[in-house]
């Protein structure tokens, strides 16, 4: 337990992660707590910052890999309204947790439960945590900036609820570090998720088992459909829609040029399965999904934004994709 006198206090960590709760009274006109070891300090905080009182600064500073943790089990309330903290992650715990932010950039990483993070007054990014942990964790920005970003390589997920109602305020999701990046429709029912003023890169927007509508933000983004029908509308960027034959779509590229919208039926599902497109202006192709063919609809119809259908019969009665605004098609 340290406990500070009136002037100015400064409360050192020690290096590494000890796994102690230490306590910190400030007392002084300025109290901070600091890091002292090159990229690892790590500050361990009980529900509800009861080891922390009258502190006005974390700065655990000297390197990326710093963390503010909630310690122990249980749910933790952690709120750093009035602290700026500055050169950390706070870092959930197993339990579902709710952490607010204070002043400052600041950077949050959910846990193993469903949490609640909360941004404060700057710039705050929200880590993921790696793989699919199912939770539908609660993003709310608050601050200049809002980012969503991933953490692990290649395979970060993003559950997201119906109207997007876990997130708030944000202007950016990248989950980046690869390419088997996923913001996923989470739970059963149909959802609606627009993305509109929010830039989605460096992850697929995918579709869950009932009748969902996706809608596109700001960036090149990919879409895919899911088992049942599907209403996928592109943003401002150049979009790719996939279609693995589970469920039927209807799919709305960009409209107006510079952009090149394309529609992928690479079906892992159908594989070989014999597949006919026809435009609104009756031009025709057959493929087979998987045959690995592209079609430029652009050359046959002489402009952009192309519309037609495709069909998995020859007498084009069932059709499975009804597409405007497309460029081209990846069999």
């Amino acid at each position: 337990t340290f406990i500070g006198g009136t002037g100015t206090n400064v409360f050192d960590l020690p290096s590494g992660n000890t796994g102690q709760v230490d306590t910190f009274i400030g007392n002084g006109t300025h109290n901070a707590i600091e890091g002292t070891a090159w990229g690892h300090n790590v500050l361990n905080v009980a529900n509800n910052l009861s080891n922390i009182s009258g502190i006005q600064t974390i700065d655990l500073g000297y390197g990326g890999q710093n963390t503010i943790l909630a310690s122990g089990s249980g749910d933790h309330v952690l709120n750093f309204t009035g602290i700026t903290v500055s050169d950390a992650t706070i870092q959930a715990g197993s339990g579902n947790d709710t952490i607010i932010g204070g002043v400052g950039n600041e950077t949050f990483a959910a846990g193993s439960g469903v949490d609640t993070l909360i941004g404060g007054t700057g710039t705050n990014v929200f880590d993921l945590p790696s793989g699919n942990t199912g939770q539908v964790d609660t993003f709310i920005g608050n601050g200049t900036h809002n980012a969503i970003e991933g953490t692990a390589w290649g395979h970060n997920v993003l559950n997201v609820a119906s109207n997007l109602s876990n997130i708030s305020d944000i202007q950016t999701i990248d989950l980046g570090y690869g390419g088997q990046n996923t913001i996923l429709a989470s739970g059963s029912g149909d959802h609606v998720l627009n993305f509109t003023g929010i830039t989605v890169s460096d992850a697929t927007i995918q579709a869950g088992s009932g009748n969902d509508t996706l809608i596109g933000g700001s960036g090149n983004e990919v879409f895919a459909a899911g088992a049942g029908h599907d209403v996928l509308a592109g943003g401002l960027g150049n979009n790719a829609f996939m279609m693995d034959m589970q469920g039927t779509a209807t799919v709305t590229g960009t409209s107006g040029g510079g952009w090149t919208d394309t529609l992928n039926l690479q079906s892992h599902v159908a594989a070989g399965t014999t597949l006919y497109v026809v435009d609104s202006a009756g031009h025709s192709w057959t493929e087979a999904a998987n045959s690995t063919g592209t079609v430029d609809l652009t050359q046959a119809a002489g402009h952009g934004d192309v519309s037609g259908h495709v069909y998995t019969d020859a007498a084009h009665t069932h059709s499975v994709v009804d597409f405007s605004n497309i460029e081209k098609i990846v069999f």
